[in-house]
């Protein structure tokens, strides 16, 4: 009975080891999110975004992002924090584009926004999104009432 309960210990000893060793190889590496969520605030040159994501190893997470910008054509800063199962990522927006994309009517527009971050410990990212603006014409005014995004963040250990 007791090589029983120590095998059992054992071989949960041995799983630990082996998430957390391939957690360190993915992020070595790089890992790839797929990322999607909504704009939960918005002001002159800031929007504020959270929402869910999951890696190429399996990690689901949660992330918000606060990105400073001018205009809709270039993110200036701003922050961004992934609390995955795995791993947990925090930092800030180094720079990045917001590109219109052509079709776009009031009713609804989409803008490619690409860029770079730099990670609290030391490692990088990168991201491509497809932002999404939903919006009403009343009279001859547009107003934007939703926002989504949605595409990819791949972080590394070493700038690319």
């Amino acid at each position: 009975m007791q090589n029983r309960h120590v095998a059992w210990f054992r071989g949960v000893a041995i799983a630990i080891g082996l998430v957390v060793a391939l957690s360190s190889v993915a992020a070595a590496q790089g890992v790839t999110y797929k990322v999607s969520g909504i704009q939960t605030a918005v002001a002159e040159n800031f929007s504020q975004f959270a929402g869910v994501g999951s890696s190429n190893d399996r990690d689901v997470a949660s992330w918000a992002a606060d990105i400073e910008r001018i205009d809709l054509t270039e993110i200036t800063g701003g922050v961004f924090h992934l609390q995955g199962v795995l791993r947990e990522l925090i930092g800030v927006f180094t720079g990045g584009t917001i590109t219109a994309l052509p079709g776009g009517t009031c009713r609804m527009e989409k803008f490619a926004v690409s860029g770079d971050l730099s990670l609290d410990d030391g490692g990088f990212g990168s991201f491509d999104v497809i932002l999404t603006h939903y919006g009403i014409r009343i009279g001859r005014q547009c107003f934007l009432y939703f926002a989504t995004v949605e595409g990819t963040v791949t972080f590394t250990n070493q700038q690319s």
